[in-house]
């Protein structure tokens, strides 16, 4: 899982962050991950499961940044689904509840929160 949720929070929140650097976190990240799991399945690996996720979590991190960095960057389309302007603009602002991109920011906190404190 720590490969997809740094694929997640960098490809939305980092303009720098590249295609190609999501596919080798996930594939260099969930590989690394499965290696892990085996070493601990067999004694090899004696690390508690959230230092695990801990350490495969910093590890994608560094792998999406740096193959971000080597790669090339592109511009992203003006079709994407979220951009920071769109959030201040005030014109997708006055749409319907649905469309609101506000809306959704603060329903997802919401759902987030509650499955927060629904298994704390």
């Amino acid at each position: 899982m720590p490969p997809l949720v740094i694929c997640f929070t960098l490809g939305a929140l980092w303009k720098r962050g590249t295609e190609g650097a999501a596919f080798w976190t996930l594939l260099i990240g969930h590989c690394l991950g499965l290696s892990v799991f085996v070493a601990s399945q067999l004694g090899a690996w004696t690390l508690h499961y959230t230092i695990n996720v801990s350490i495969m979590t910093a590890v994608s991190a560094v792998l999406f940044v740096a193959i971000s960095y080597m790669g090339e960057q592109t511009e992203a389309d003006e079709d994407t689904l979220w951009n920071r302007a769109a959030a201040f603009d005030t014109s997708a602002t006055n749409v319907t509840f649905l469309l609101n991109a506000k809306t959704h920011g603060w329903l997802l906190a919401a759902l987030m929160l509650g499955t927060l404190i629904l298994f704390w």
